[in-house]
């Protein structure tokens, strides 16, 4: 269930480069949204910052970015950490010894070479 959209709400959003070329995008509640013409932030795609909605449309928002929250670089950082905590170290398989009460034919070999 998507929440509705108003003037004014704030979100935490994550910039994408624009393949129209121009200023990065976003996506808020699956809605594109696009950064205001007068805003003078810089915005660099990749980016997380914390927004603020100025006009909804009907197939896309107007914003303002208002705090920087992450930089490309730390967002790198916290993915490549989180790939490291999902791969799983490979354990090598032991072949587990039989403990039986009784010896094999070889195992009784074994033992009587090492008598004598």
């Amino acid at each position: 269930m998507k929440k509705e959209i108003n003037l004014s709400d704030e979100f935490t959003v994550d910039f994408l480069k624009n393949n129209n070329g121009g200023k990065p995008i976003c996506r808020i509640e699956g809605i594109v949204a696009f950064i205001d013409k007068n805003c003078p932030s810089f915005v660099v795609p990749c980016s997380t910052w914390m927004v603020r909605v100025i006009s909804v449309h009907e197939k896309f928002l107007t914003i303002e970015p208002l705090i920087k929250v992450r930089t490309p670089k730390e967002n790198e950082q916290i993915l490549q950490s989180k790939i490291q905590a999902l791969k799983t170290v490979k354990k090598e398989r032991t072949k587990a010894k039989n403990n039986y009460q009784y010896c094999s034919f070889q195992e009784l070999k074994e033992i009587n070479n090492n008598k004598n």
